[in-house]
Parts: structure tokens; C-alpha cells; sequence
């Protein structure tokens, strides 16, 4: 259980090929090494989501490493956990948490 802003987050997690995975966020199933900074989104499952989130990257010159999406039901709700190189500015992250279907957003350094 990991304790963040706005709440409580159950995420479960394995060994693979020597190195931890996290397999599962609250009710979303994944697979990712957590390492580097991890960008998580929360949001409402529907077409444009990681378009939006990349072209907003992009345009503030942040290269993005993996994206993983679950999502309980098309048209539900949905999270996206997206590794990034580089420093995120913090306008960057506010344009994020501003699209129309986004409901929360979380920047993770590990």
C-alpha cells in the first residue's frame, strides 16, 4: 500500500528476469520496471487520452521510455504509467492534469 496525495494505492509486483516488476496498480493490471521517473495518470477511458499526454510531452521536449495503459471497461476509467527522461516542467504537468478526461495525475522519481 503506498500513500499518496488524494488517497490510498494498493500495487502488487513480481520478479522478473532479475528485476522488479509492478504488475498491478489498484484495480489496473500492468507490467513495468519501476525505475527512472514514472509519469501516472488517471483518467476516463476514451480515443485521444495518450495522444494528448504525448503531444504535450513532446512539444515540451520530454522523451518518453515505455507507456503502459489498463483500463477497466472501454469508456471507463483507465490509467496510464509512462516512464520519462527527462525533467518534466511544471506547466507541462498543469496542461496535463487540464485535459478533458483526466481526473488525477501523479509525477513519481525513483
Amino acid at each position: 500500500r503506498v500513500r499518496a496525495a488524494g488517497g490510498e494505492h494498493l500495487l502488487s509486483g513480481t520478479i522478473m528476469r532479475g528485476r522488479p516488476h509492478i504488475v498491478r496498480i489498484d484495480d489496473y493490471w500492468f507490467d513495468f520496471a519501476p525505475v527512472g521517473q514514472l509519469l501516472i495518470s488517471e483518467h476516463i477511458e476514451q480515443p485521444g487520452i495518450l495522444g494528448n499526454v504525448g503531444r504535450l510531452l513532446g512539444e515540451a521536449g520530454v522523451n518518453i521510455s515505455f507507456v503502459q495503459v489498463g483500463r477497466q471497461a472501454r469508456g471507463g476509467y483507465g490509467m496510464m504509467v509512462l516512464g520519462v527522461d527527462d525533467a518534466l516542467p511544471r506547466e507541462t504537468l498543469e496542461q496535463i492534469k487540464t485535459l478533458p478526461s483526466v481526473r488525477a495525475v501523479w509525477l513519481i522519481r525513483l
